[in-house]
């Protein structure tokens, strides 16, 4: 007997409606798992992948994998995966999947895998106008007062 190992949720900790990009370098990643049995689970991963879009297809910005030595019967445990970068992909939606990879399957498959979407919006294009019009401000009053 096997026991059955649950992906509840899987989120980026993006708390932001907006925010400057540099916001967006390190961005939580935490998975919630459970054993659904009296089973005690042996070694198993958890992997993680972040899809631009709503879709799992394609190559994905963010793939990690992080082993579980165990999960005790009925326990449940929070699983923090190593950080997201996103401002090297950009604001855009996202897909957030979770996979539970049990050595010879566990008891049931059906509840290895969730997913969540998601939005990153960044300001750097607005920021960046700003700084470009005061350096035009600037150089204009310069050349303004050397005239003077």
């Amino acid at each position: 007997t096997k026991p059955d190992i649950e992906v509840s949720t899987v989120k980026a900790l993006w708390q932001y409606e907006i925010a400057p990009a540099s916001q967006a370098t390190d961005i939580p990643i935490r998975v919630n798992i459970s054993n659904n049995t009296d089973i005690n689970s042996s070694t198993f991963k958890v992997k993680v992948k972040i899809f631009q879009g709503q879709t799992t297809w394609g190559d994905p910005v963010y793939c990690r994998v992080q082993e579980v030595p165990n999960l005790n019967a009925r326990r449940s445990l929070e699983i923090v995966m190593p950080t997201w970068n996103a401002k090297r992909t950009g604001q855009g939606s996202y897909r957030i999947q979770a996979i539970v990879i049990y050595p010879g399957g566990d008891a049931y498959d059906k509840n290895d895998t969730t997913y969540s979407d998601f939005r990153i919006r960044l300001v750097l294009l607005l920021l960046t106008i700003i700084q470009i019009k005061k350096k035009m401000m600037c150089q204009h009053f310069l050349t303004l007062w050397a005239v003077a």
